[in-house]
């Protein structure tokens, strides 16, 4: 309930200070319908009240919904990130896989290529050997011989 004003008291205050009798009740009138106007009544109150609890409710609904669609946008993001590294992983292994294939082969290549050379390089010490002991015992022969005259 709005505050009362006591427009009887206030129109004698204002007669007191030179008002004439009409303006004084005027103006006693006037503040009145102004006070009563401007003043929020319990009911007003309670009205705006409760438009703001049902403001707040529908915030917090929107939050929480906002929430849920963040939180589920942010499984999906996780989810895909999850696959696309599963597969680069998977690609990486093959790719991986491929190489060490390569190197493996190519080291086989090489090892035969040694193996090869090897063998030919002894071969030829075989030959040097060979070589050079027949002319040792040529040489051993000949000076038996020379020796034996």
């Amino acid at each position: 309930m709005p505050a009362a004003i006591d427009t009887l008291k206030l129109a004698k205050r204002l007669r007191q200070a030179d008002f004439t009798q009409p303006q004084a009740e005027a103006l006693a009138e006037a503040v009145a319908e102004a006070m009563v106007e401007n003043v929020a009544t319990r009911p007003d109150l309670a009205q705006l009240r409760t438009g703001l609890q049902q403001d707040i409710g529908e915030l917090r609904a929107e939050l929480k919904q906002d929430v849920a669609d963040l939180r589920a946008e942010l499984k999906q993001d996780v989810a895909d990130l999850r696959a696309e590294l599963k597969q680069d992983i998977a690609q990486l292994r093959a790719d991986l896989k491929q190489d060490i294939a390569a190197i493996r082969t190519e080291l086989k290549r090489d090892i035969a290529e040694l193996e090869i050379k090897m063998g030919a390089l002894e071969t030829r010490m075989l030959r040097w050997m060979g070589a050079g002991f027949a002319a040792t015992i040529a040489t051993m022969v000949a000076l038996l011989q020379f020796t034996h005259r």
